[in-house]
């Protein structure tokens, strides 16, 4: 899944976006209730790691939001970069840059 939004946005809105979304798609309907009632108790509250840049939701699956570097759309495929944190061993994280291409049906 792939979702777009506004670069002006906060890391909080974000994190609530992301935690509707998985909400919508996973859980119960009691837990979409209890969602609702009280969204900071739930279970599928967002983790967010300033260290590593990331926003993750849930387990299984597991969301994992990351801020797109460059976006481009053309003939029908849109062309996404980013950084995400890896761990290999050392005191800090590793950014690797990476590019990700989805056709875009009916464009």
């Amino acid at each position: 899944m792939l979702s777009l939004l506004p670069a002006h946005r906060s890391v909080a809105s974000i994190a609530r976006y992301a935690e509707q979304v998985y909400v919508d798609r996973y859980a119960s309907l009691d837990e979409r209730f209890a969602y609702k009632r009280r969204p900071q108790d739930s279970r599928f509250a967002a983790k967010t790691d300033p260290r590593h840049g990331g926003i993750y939701v849930g387990q299984s699956p597991r969301f994992v939001g990351v801020y797109a570097q460059r976006i481009i759309s053309h003939a029908g495929v849109l062309e996404f970069w980013y950084r995400i944190a890896t761990d290999r061993g050392t005191p800090g994280p590793i950014f690797e840059c990476r590019m990700l291409r989805l056709p875009v049906p009916g464009v």
